[in-house]
């Protein structure tokens, strides 16, 4: 082989080489963390996994997803201040965390009575593209998706027979559920999923409030024998990146963000459900799961309380100019509007 043909071929490896590191390094700028601080098997994380397999579908494998979960690149306390910062770019976090940004559809929160995760995620995206997304143009953060839980329950370490049991229990709740907790004297504990099965496992906690899913997906199970279902509530979570971050983005891929939202949105509802389901059968067959409900009387005796939470919810979004009575109608629930103040 001649000087100039080695040479030649050596020209050309090193170009294939340099165009190769050129497509590595334009992938590496297209490549979104997302973190999770729960185990994989929990329902935050399916749904993040699920969500980077949709992105990467709809770009076309242009934008690739990595999942970080356990909490191994921020904690529940750093998300929403590590999304900003860049140290991760895909975050979710309960909605009661960020109510500042969504007081419309902090609705949600409230005992709205719709019949499952599946309906609530939706009407949770529709609320808040229509009411809250236009006065969040100027945010730092970005909303990308939005779901809720299943109906969530009281779940305890003892039975708890009515409302009157429940005064005193330690229990972990969600920041829109301190309210419930206060009112029945339970002593509520805002804390974060990752941190309530070691609360529940040093005593701390006897007790606390969430979806079915959790108790195999987390194994909380293993200490709460007792389940009381409190209808018609669920936990709305959002799923966000910061705005910064999105306005960076090619505007093919902004738009590909966009599109998938709302499909995003009711399948983890859907997961959400259907989790919730598997797990609630699996615990009633395999852990002696005691499931029961509370007397009606004592849920008669609670809608005093239940009123002057909604009354709450209904001043604070008057005072940013939404009507309650209209978003209640949205929904299709209008005959909540009864529980409000006149």
């Amino acid at each position: 082989m001649g000087y100039r043909e080695k040479m030649g071929r050596k020209a050309v490896i090193v170009l294939v080489v340099v165009l190769l590191m050129w497509v590595s390094s334009a992938s590496a700028e297209l490549r979104l963390r997302a973190s999770s601080t729960l185990p994989l098997s929990a329902l935050e994380s399916v749904q993040l996994r699920h969500y980077g397999a949709a992105i990467e579908r709809a770009t076309g494998g242009e934008v690739q997803v990595t999942l970080s979960t356990r909490g191994r690149l921020l904690n529940a306390s750093e998300a929403y201040a590590g999304v900003l910062e860049g140290r991760a770019d895909i975050v979710c976090l309960p909605l009661a965390e960020l109510d500042k940004f969504f007081p419309a559809s902090m609705m949600l929160t409230l005992p709205v009575r719709l019949k499952n995760a599946e309906e609530a995620s939706e009407a949770l995206w529709k609320v808040f593209t229509k009411y809250d997304a236009p006065h969040m143009t100027q945010a730092p953060i970005k909303v990308l998706a939005m779901y809720t839980t299943a109906p969530i329950s009281v779940m305890s370490k003892m039975q708890l027979p009515g409302l009157e049991s429940i005064r005193g229990v330690h229990m972990r709740t969600m920041k829109d559920g301190n309210l419930y907790a206060r009112s029945v004297m339970a002593v509520p504990f805002d804390l974060p999923l990752d941190k309530t099965g070691p609360a529940l496992r040093a005593g701390t906690i006897s007790a606390l409030i969430g979806s079915a899913d959790l108790l195999r997906d987390l194994n909380y199970a293993e200490f709460c024998r007792y389940v009381v279902p409190l209808s018609g509530q669920v936990h709305p979570y959002v799923v966000f990146t910061s705005r910064e971050h999105f306005e960076s983005l090619p505007e093919t891929v902004q738009k590909a963000l966009d599109g998938i939202a709302l499909e995003q949105s009711v399948w983890a509802g859907q997961e959400a459900d259907r989790r919730a389901q598997e797990s609630l059968n699996w615990a009633l067959r395999t852990r002696e799961l005691v499931f029961s409900y509370w007397p009606r009387d004592d849920l008669r005796r609670f809608s005093p309380q239940v009123r002057r939470i909604v009354a709450h919810w209904a001043w604070s979004v008057k005072e940013r100019g939404y009507d309650p009575e209209e978003l209640f109608t949205f929904i299709g629930r209008p005959a909540l509007a009864h529980l409000l103040d006149r």
